[in-house]
């Protein structure tokens, strides 16, 4: 059984052909990853966030977590300051406490880290696991 093709009706002759669909796979697969290569992602883009002052290192129900205030935008609309919570998964641990979602752990260690609570309404994760909210304190 052939495999199956597809119809390109741009081909520089002005007829149309057929390619395999292995070929045009490969040519998908191609352009992912080049595109992949070219274009910041959501990590990278994470990554360059500045941090103001020091960066404390809180414990969470058996995991440790590093909290740090983040640098102001000029054109934020709140002055709110943000923090960013970052878990740390280095110790693989196999008999740990059992697991909570990480989001009421990130709560947990803004709260451990600056006493402050997290507005859960302003909280988000990034694609690298990193939380970020703004503080209420009172």
């Amino acid at each position: 059984m052939p495999l199956p093709t597809f119809v390109i009706s741009n081909s520089p002759t002005g007829q149309p052909r057929s390619i395999p669909r292995t070929t045009l796979g490969a040519a998908i697969c191609a352009l992912t990853l080049t595109l992949g290569a070219v274009l910041p992602g959501p990590a990278a883009r994470a990554g360059d966030m500045k941090h103001v002052g020091e960066v404390k290192s809180v414990h969470v129900l058996g995991r440790t977590w590093h909290v740090a205030a983040l640098e102001a935008d000029e054109g934020a609309r709140l002055k709110t300051p943000r923090y960013t919570a970052v878990r740390q998964n280095a110790e693989l641990d196999a008999f740990r406490p059992p697991a909570v979602l990480s989001a009421k752990q990130a709560v947990r260690a803004f709260h451990a880290a600056t006493g402050c609570r997290a507005n859960i309404s302003t909280m988000v994760r990034s694609i690298d696991g990193t939380y970020i909210a703004q503080l209420v304190c009172r």
